[in-house]
């Protein structure tokens, strides 16, 4: 999914307003026309593993989201966007680069290629450069200090908490962050949400997504989906073997990863509030996207 806040739209034009809404073209934009626009703030914010037919605004009916619904009624929502690829890594550091994965070569877990090259010039520090000052919240293990990705970034805020729930984490450490950011220079914010990421959990409040209870196997109950696709065995040198879910089973992993995107449009919504609460809102260009979907 893709959306773009309209404080933009109204005040530069929609025509700009479009290009500022490619990754791309926002580091271009950055590096040659920020003179003219430092009073936008921009708070960019990755919703982990998002499908963006899993949302309202996107056209699912019955699911809670409605921070980012009404978001998107104020927005330039985008009916097609489409990542770089199917994982985080590789995926955000074409985002926070604009260049493809071929040329930035950050696509292993480990070793070689597995981390953002210092040469790599980054829209953090492009921002940077020219006044802004820079922050990022992640909670993905992958998009961390020891990756790379803390280039340009004044203050940024890791947890590595993978089976956790992260969610509540990151929402506190983003809305410390923007009273940090709260001066006279313009911001540039990155918060990374690691849920809806697998293991699913079911979220007390926001679990309103399950029929009548049935007998699950315990992997399907604890949503350890990863495992469920094989895709562990593979580092064993092993071929995976998927194991076949029942339409139940798979309805209730959806019903667990749903729960989980409930939850996280709530701290986005948190997220708003301390903007309004700061006064930060109207000069701030939000956009909202995923790094990738989900299968199922």
């Amino acid at each position: 999914m893709f959306l773009v806040s309209a404080p933009l739209v109204k005040k530069i034009g929609r025509r700009l307003a479009v290009m500022l809404a490619s990754i791309g073209t926002l580091f271009l934009l950055s590096s040659c026309s920020l003179s003219n626009q430092k009073d936008y703030n921009v708070l960019f914010i990755v919703i982990d593993t998002l499908r963006y037919d899993n949302l309202g605004c996107y056209g699912h009916e019955g699911i809670r989201t409605p921070h980012i619904d009404a978001l998107a009624e104020q927005s330039l929502l985008y009916g097609k966007a489409y990542a770089q690829s199917s994982w985080t890594k590789t995926s955000v550091a074409s985002m926070l680069t604009g260049i493809y994965p071929y040329r930035h070569q950050v696509y292993l877990e480990l070793g070689p290629n597995s981390s953002l090259s210092e040469e790599a010039v980054t829209l953090a520090e492009i921002l940077r450069e020219a006044g802004y000052r820079t922050a990022a919240v992640s909670a993905n293990p992958h998009v961390s200090r020891t990756f790379g990705f803390a280039q340009g970034f004044d203050i940024f805020i890791h947890s590595d908490k993978w089976e956790a729930n992260t969610t509540l984490g990151v929402a506190e450490d983003a809305s410390t962050t923007l009273d940090e950011l709260d001066t006279d220079s313009p911001f540039f914010l990155y918060v990374h949400f690691l849920d809806p990421h697998d293991p699913y959990i079911r979220v007390p409040g926001y679990d309103d997504y399950f029929g009548k209870k049935r007998d699950y196997r315990e992997l399907v109950l604890t949503g350890q989906a990863s495992i469920l696709s094989g895709e562990p065995l593979v580092g064993d040198g092993v071929l995976p073997q998927v194991q076949d879910l029942t339409r139940v089973e798979l309805d209730y992993l959806k019903g667990l990863y749903d729960s989980e995107l409930s939850q996280v449009d709530a701290a986005v919504g948190r997220i708003l509030a301390k903007l309004d609460e700061n006064g930060m809102r109207d000069n701030t260009i939000i956009v909202v996207t995923s790094d990738h979907g989900e299968e199922f």
